[in-house]
C-alpha cells in the first residue's frame, strides 16, 4: 500500500528552498540526513492524520479510544512500508 501524501510536495520544495543555488557549495551528508528526516516526519505526520480521520468515520471516536493499541501497531507498519519506498526511491 503506497500513502502518497497532500503534503509531501510542500515539504521536498521547503527542503529545496534551504539547498545552496550554487554547484560550487556541496551539501554535507548531515545536510542530507536532516533533509530526509523532515520529509519523513511529514509523511508520518499525514498519515497519522489519514487513519485517524479514516477510523473516527468508520468506526466512531469511541471506538478509536478503545483500539489504540492495534490501531498504532498498523499505523506503524505503514510507515515503516513508505519509509522503506521512500529511502529506496531515494537511493
Amino acid at each position: 500500500m503506497n500513502v502518497l501524501p497532500s503534503n509531501l510536495g510542500e515539504a521536498c520544495l521547503q527542503q529545496a528552498a534551504l539547498m545552496p543555488r550554487h554547484r560550487s557549495t556541496r551539501l554535507s551528508l548531515n545536510d542530507y540526513k536532516d533533509i530526509e528526516e523532515t520529509i519523513l516526519a511529514s509523511i508520518n505526520r499525514e498519515i497519522q492524520e489519514l487513519v485517524n480521520t479514516a477510523l473516527e468515520t468508520v468506526w466512531g471516536t469511541e471506538a478509536r479510544r478503545h483500539n489504540t493499541h492495534e490501531i498504532d501497531a498498523a499505523i506503524e507498519a505503514i510507515k515503516q512500508s513508505n519509509m522503506t519506498a521512500a529511502l529506496r526511491h531515494a537511493h
